[in-house]
């Protein structure tokens, strides 16, 4: 969706296929998919009727703009590839500069939150909160 964004909120499934590298057939079931949740619709190009155009919907603007951006979910792929005890003493060093800087009561859930969203804005990621083992 994000793509699509940047390519004025209209763009056709073989761009995006190209942009992502990933197989037309691919990009055809992660938009069946967003159709399905109303986040883009298909559209009949205005200037080739043979081509279609994957848009983006007002549900799927308001999305992106919860979305965390890609800083985020890089720092999170790097974050899950740490052993169990770096990610401790990370969190362990975050959670004593938060208390020095007195920031522990302010929620920042919304901006941490990883998995996909869902169109009311929560994480439809059901994993357990590793620092809850």
């Amino acid at each position: 969706m994000q793509i699509v964004q940047m390519r004025g909120g209209s763009a056709t499934p073989k761009a995006l296929a190209t942009q992502m590298g990933v197989s037309q057939a691919t990009i055809t079931g992660l938009v069946d998919k967003l159709v399905k949740t109303g986040m883009v619709r298909r559209a009949q190009s205005e200037t080739d009727r043979r081509q279609v155009n994957v848009m983006l919907t007002e549900a799927g603007l308001r999305t992106l703009e919860r979305a965390p951006d890609a800083l985020q979910q890089r720092f999170v792929r790097e974050f899950e590839r740490l052993e169990d005890w770096e990610q401790a003493q990370l969190l362990s060093s975050l959670e004593r500069v938060a208390a020095m800087l007195d920031a522990r009561d302010i929620d920042a859930s919304p901006v941490l939150t990883v998995g996909a969203l869902d169109s009311s804005g929560k994480s439809a990621d059901k994993t357990p909160d590793k620092r809850a083992s």
